[in-house]
């Protein structure tokens, strides 16, 4: 059999116990990500690329598709990570969180993964997680103002559906391999909040990890943070979202509005579809330009590797710009 199709076989990681960072995105994942390398013992990292390709199946992605997506991955680009031929899927990937951890010279690593986290274990069997959750109706909120949805209740559903993993994951692994990190705790009272989560990592608590201000574009940890949706959201919408995730928002220990709230019915939920899509599709035309915009279209739906390529990298260029 051929290694790029191989069957998942049982993995070797050299790395031993990695900590993951999961949650949806928007959750405050790349906030506490930075905290948490500011720590003289963690390195931390973004490591999506590492599971985005990594399916539900019972095989590796195929390697050539999954080294072209690195090729123009904009995180892995940053990452300064290199690529090793001889090493199949999970030992490369594995080798990536090695490579971070004797780059920073700590003893400790982690990485943030805001989605497909549920896969992780194929990768690394002893891997112990940090739950970070935040308000969904914030969460999505943030999307929004992201671009990556259009409406409160499709930037909903991609809290819930986050949510939703984290459950299924949770459910396989012992308690003493995860914790649950509150964003609105952290940003409201963040020193005993980091020394409980340094408790559970097993290092002790450092002031260094709220200097991150001093070199990052990161503030300081703000209430101003939490719960936004209450000062922003127009009645219709916060009726629509928890029609959507109230249920979870509840079972998560947030206090729901007391509004009542909205099911659409099929007409409703298909316009809303629509009307993610659009909003979707300006946010790009906006940012990136027509030009660019519809070369991006015609690339994806052509296929050709090399004009593929060269689309990607002029899109990455304009995103970093809009990092903060």
């Amino acid at each position: 059999m051929q290694a790029d199709a191989q069957t998942l076989p049982n993995p070797s990681p050299r790395v031993s116990a990695p900590i993951f960072l999961v949650g949806c995105e928007r959750s405050g994942t790349t906030l506490t990500m930075v905290i948490l390398n500011h720590h003289p013992r963690i390195a931390f990292f973004n490591l999506l690329y590492a599971v985005e390709m990594l399916g539900e199946g019972d095989r590796w992605p195929d390697r050539a598709a999954y080294l072209s997506y690195l090729a123009t991955n904009r995180m892995f680009q940053d990452a300064g990570l290199t690529i090793d031929e001889s090493l199949d899927y999970p030992a490369l990937i594995d080798s990536f969180l090695d490579q971070k951890r004797r780059q920073a010279g700590k003893p400790l690593i982690g990485a943030k993964i805001p989605d497909h986290f549920d896969r992780v274990l194929s990768i690394w069997p002893d891997a112990r997680f940090i739950h970070l959750l935040r308000d969904g109706r914030d969460v999505a909120m943030s999307l929004i103002d992201m671009g990556w949805a259009g409406n409160m209740v499709t930037a909903g559903e991609r809290w819930l559906d986050a949510e939703e993993k984290w459950d299924r994951l949770e459910s396989t692994i012992a308690p003493e391999r995860w914790t649950e990190l509150r964003f609105e705790q952290l940003v409201t009272d963040p020193e005993p909040t980091l020394r409980k989560l340094c408790e559970f990592i097993g290092v002790p608590y450092d002031s260094a990890m709220l200097e991150y201000p001093k070199d990052t574009t990161y503030g300081p940890p703000s209430g101003k943070m939490v719960g936004n949706w209450r000062r922003k959201l127009r009645q219709k919408q916060v009726q629509q979202v928890e029609g959507r995730i109230g249920q979870m928002l509840a079972r998560r220990g947030y206090e729901l509005s007391g509004l009542p709230a909205v099911q659409p019915g099929p007409v409703t939920a298909r316009l809303l579809r629509l009307q993610d899509r659009w909003y979707r599709a300006m946010f790009k035309r906006r940012r990136y330009g027509m030009f660019l915009y519809v070369a991006d279209y015609l690339s994806r739906r052509l296929g050709i590797p090399g004009f593929q390529s060269s689309v990607k990298q002029r899109l990455n260029q304009i995103d970093v710009l809009y990092l903060k």
